[in-house]
Formats: structure tokens, sequence, C-alpha cells
């Protein structure tokens, strides 16, 4: 399966980091819920606040880098622009 020129296990592959963070937090969150800590002390692992941090991040990382998306959405508000003059 390809998304804009791409294989999907090269976008996993440039997730990875950020994946393996949001499944450490899942399972850390599970294992203090069982050996009975207070929410108020495993509300600080936040799998929303990783996502955030993640999403922020590859917005940065892919606009930097230049990657296909990039481009294509570039070139689309450049067309954009020119059929309206």
């Amino acid at each position: 399966m390809t998304i804009f020129g791409k294989r999907l296990s090269e976008y996993v592959a440039f997730s990875k980091p950020f994946l393996g963070l949001i499944l450490v937090v899942g399972i850390v969150r599970f294992v203090l819920s069982f050996a009975g800590v207070p929410n108020s002390a495993a509300k600080w692992f936040s799998i929303t606040v990783v996502m955030w941090i993640g999403g922020l991040y590859y917005a940065v990382k892919i606009h930097t880098s230049g990657s296909a998306v990039t481009n294509i959405c570039s070139q689309s508000v450049s067309c954009r622009a020119s059929r309206r003059r």
C-alpha cells in the first residue's frame, strides 16, 4: 500500500519512537492501576500528552524535512492560487 508515493512501512518506521512511547506509557498506567497507586499519581503518565507532543514534533519534522506530503500540499496551494488569477 502506498500513500503519497511511500509505503506504509516507511511511515510506521518514521513514527516508531512515539508509537513505542505511547505503548510504554500505556503499560506504565496499566501497572500503576493494578499496583494500587492512586489515580492522582497515575494521571501524570498521560497518553494524550505523549500524542500531543508527538503531533507537534512530527509537524515540525515533516515541515523541515521537505517530505512528499509537504510538497503535495504546497503544490495544491499554488495551483489553487494560480487558478484564482
